[in-house]
């Protein structure tokens, strides 16, 4: 497999670009398809780190249990590449994620429900929960998504929504 996503906010205009392409390959542990393993790593660059680089290595387990509905467990780290930064980015992210699917015949809609850990190291843990939905067209498999999101718990106290938008391709 192989995807190219953009995304952005206009939380803070021009400083939540982000960028990614990867590739990765599925395990299938079935003839079905309905439960898989996912390695993937992906190439980002975001505008929040100064036009910061990084690797993201994923896993992600996925598990359909009902022909609407797929459970996944996805994971990343986040490696900052940058050769010299003030403060290096560097962490990880885990959740856990409902997804609800409805095929067309020429676009998919689906509706993802997350709860999720991010750690950026010595700089903050956050936990939070994230809608996302994505509308995908079959023919040619670009997508939009959008995330809408609220951060309960913050190492540094604060809590926030969290949003952006997004266009993607995959291969």
């Amino acid at each position: 497999m192989v995807d190219g996503f953009h995304s952005f906010s206009w939380n803070e205009p021009g400083k939540t670009i982000q960028s990614f392409f990867g590739a990765g390959y599925v395990f299938p542990f079935d003839t079905t398809g309905s439960k898989s393993l996912t390695l993937k790593n992906d190439f980002a660059f975001n505008r929040v780190a100064n036009n910061g680089s990084f690797l993201r290595p994923m896993v992600v387990y996925k598990w359909q249990w009902q022909p609407r509905h797929t459970f996944y467990i996805v994971s990343w780290l986040f490696l900052d590449t940058r050769r010299e930064p003030l403060q290096p980015l560097n962490g990880g992210t885990i959740y856990l994620a409902n997804t609800y699917s409805l095929p067309f015949k020429k676009i998919t809609f689906r509706d993802e429900l997350r709860i999720l850990f991010v750690t950026i190291n010595n700089l903050r843990d956050v936990v939070g929960a994230v809608n996302q939905l994505k509308i995908s067209i079959n023919r040619n498999k670009f997508y939009a998504v959008s995330n809408l999101g609220f951060s309960f718990y913050r190492s540094d106290g604060l809590t926030q929504w969290i949003w952006n938008i997004g266009i993607g391709k995959s291969f």
